[in-house]
């Protein structure tokens, strides 16, 4: 299900960014509708570099909504975590963004 409202989506963990993430963060702002980040969180990068980039990409007080956090495993990562790891992975991730952005993550 695709969100009504806009975000910017942060790409391929903690290698590459949007481009057009600035972008839209301020088209959206200009027209008045609220925006919030996404980020897709995989195994195949440490999740201290993901949280580093977005936190990196998100200009303090750009964002009105809470940021967005989607775990996936993709079927071209070749490691699989423990039954434990994306819990404490989770933990590691949401602790860097929702301290960066001061507010809880969805």
């Amino acid at each position: 299900m695709m969100s009504p409202l806009p975000t910017s989506r942060r790409r391929r963990a903690a290698t590459i960014a949007t481009a057009s993430s600035s972008a839209t963060l301020a088209e959206v702002k200009q027209i008045g509708l609220p925006a919030g980040a996404y980020h897709i969180l995989t195994f195949r990068r440490p999740v201290a570099d993901q949280a580093k980039n977005l936190v990196d990409a998100v200009p303090p007080g750009a964002t009105k909504l809470p940021p967005v956090v989607d775990l996936e495993l993709y079927g071209n990562c070749e490691r699989r975590p423990s039954k434990e790891e994306p819990g404490r992975e989770l933990e590691t991730f949401l602790g860097m963004v929702e301290t960066r952005f001061d507010r809880a993550a969805k």
